[in-house]
């Protein structure tokens, strides 16, 4: 990974090339977003730091931790959910045998 701030304030004639790119914002109020619309880019009223870069990185690398932990909880309950109910249709089946 490489670092250049100094890419910041150079102007170029013609775009980077690269294989993709997302947008980190960092709101007025500090509110951390990703976008990957480049399309549309912010007014932006001063050069990022690089603690805003360092801050804004750590925000979005939590919150990727926080949706990948709420995703494996969704799917273990959703598991349990299955569970639940084949154990129910068992028992049914179980107490409709009994004479």
């Amino acid at each position: 990974m490489t670092l250049d701030l100094g890419n910041l304030k150079a102007a170029s004639t013609e775009p980077a090339k690269a294989q993709t790119a997302f947008l980190v914002v960092v709101d007025v109020d500090g509110s951390v977003s990703v976008s990957t619309d480049l399309n549309n880019p912010p007014a932006v009223e001063r050069p990022a730091s690089f603690t805003d870069i360092r801050t804004a990185s750590y925000v979005v690398q939590e919150d990727i931790k926080a949706m990948q932990i709420s995703a494996l909880v969704q799917q273990k309950m959703m598991a349990v959910g299955q569970m639940v109910q084949q154990q129910m249709q068992t028992e049914a089946l179980a107490k409709s045998l009994r004479i």
